[in-house]
């Protein structure tokens, strides 16, 4: 089980593009960020990103997932219609919005499931935070949340 954590963790990290997700979920705090801030912010979201969706792929078993589509949205920019399947349950509709990187590498830097986009959601919870309660307080529960999916 430890092997197929790892290969997911690494697959993630390859394949999304987390320094640009970090950037976005901070909405217009981060002009507000020392370069260390941001740095600090990005290896911890990079971590909590990572984890929650090898966490996630621990409980999948004879799921498969079928793309529907994949339509240009913008220059370099595309969203991948996928379904996932279970055994005996509806369908999960996620797409995976991706870019074409400069390099020729395409990234995911988003995911919605079920209408619900991932950065979007993590950009309103994280500006509410750091409103009330400041940067440190977002690093922390980051930390804390991250350290609860490693168990």
């Amino acid at each position: 089980m430890e092997e197929k954590i790892q290969a997911s963790e690494d697959l993630i990290r390859k394949n999304m593009d987390l320094e640009w997700m970090s950037k976005f979920v901070l909405g217009k705090f981060r002009r507000s960020l020392s370069k260390e801030q941001m740095v600090d912010f990005s290896q911890i979201y990079s971590q909590y990103v990572v984890k929650t969706y090898s966490s996630a792929l621990k409980g999948y078993s004879n799921q498969k997932l079928n793309i529907s589509t994949v339509n240009r949205i913008g220059e370099r920019e595309f969203v991948c219609k996928t379904f996932l399947v279970q055994p005996k349950k509806e369908p999960i509709r996620v797409d995976y919005v991706i870019r074409e990187m400069e390099d020729g590498n395409f990234k995911v830097f988003d995911i919605v499931t079920e209408g619900i986009s991932l950065i979007n959601s993590h950009q309103s919870e994280f500006i509410n935070i750091m409103t009330n309660l400041g940067f440190e307080s977002l690093i922390e529960e980051l930390r804390k949340k991250t350290s609860q999916l490693s168990k």
